[in-house]
């Protein structure tokens, strides 16, 4: 298999190994699933191939989950433990000059080859980018592994679909928490609004009575209440 290890190399590979941890892996249609970029790898996994991964994607989502539960330790002892069960063969290849690169290789039927390079790839990714960069969803309704590739490692969901949900949840949440006092306050900001447009309704007919063109442009500049910064919103 051409895979590649470095820092972009890792990454894909990273990548797989995540997508392992949040495979259901139940039947060999799962497989067809997971290995959609990987077709001749695909058409030729048997059943033990399909067993092998269940388990290893199981193992894997056990490393996130360490993680994200603050036992960093027991994460890097999972994660070589699966290092020591999947042995790779790193060797340097290349085709021209400039092209050298690691290229994985493991020993075993090639989905087991498959599954060594996403262990070894993300063992990489970890020591280089840190073991702070593994997580879990925090949406209640998924719970899938993620890489933190965010500039500052704040990443909290594994997609926007997710960040979005979790997001309108807790603003409608927020709503139903509003207490009364909040809209009993409203009620009186727009009493009080009302009040302030029969005030200067008053003025300005009384100073049309008295023809004082003036004071009429004044008050009609300076008073309406939805001019007035103090009202100019509802909710202040």
């Amino acid at each position: 298999m051409g895979n590649r290890s470095g820092l972009t190399g890792s990454y894909s590979l990273a990548l797989r190994a995540t997508a392992l941890a949040n495979a259901r892996l139940e039947d060999p249609a799962d497989v067809w699933v997971l290995l959609a970029d990987q077709p001749w790898l695909r058409d030729i996994a048997t059943e033990a191939d399909l067993h092998t991964l269940r388990v290893a994607g199981h193992r894997l989502r056990e490393v996130f989950q360490t993680v994200t539960a603050g036992h960093e330790r027991e994460a890097v002892d999972r994660l070589n433990g699966l290092l020591t069960r999947y042995r790779v063969r790193p060797t340097i290849s290349g085709t021209y000059a400039g092209d050298w690169h690691i290229h994985v290789a493991a020993p075993g039927t090639p989905p087991v080859e498959y599954l060594a390079a996403a262990v070894w790839g993300l063992a990489v990714w970890l020591c280089q980018r840190g073991i702070d960069r593994l997580g879990v969803c925090a949406e209640p309704r998924c719970h899938n592994a993620f890489l933190d590739d965010s500039s500052n490692r704040c990443r909290r969901f594994c997609s926007d679909r997710c960040a979005t949900r979790n997001h309108v949840r807790a603003h409608r949440a927020r709503r139903r928490a509003t207490p009364p006092l909040t809209a009993a306050r409203r009620s009186r900001t727009r009493s009080a609004v009302s009040n302030g447009t029969r005030t200067l309704t008053a003025k300005i007919w009384q100073l049309h009575t008295m023809g004082n063109c003036a004071d009429l442009h004044r008050h009609s500049a300076t008073d309406h209440p939805l001019r007035h910064p103090r009202a100019a919103s509802p909710l202040c």
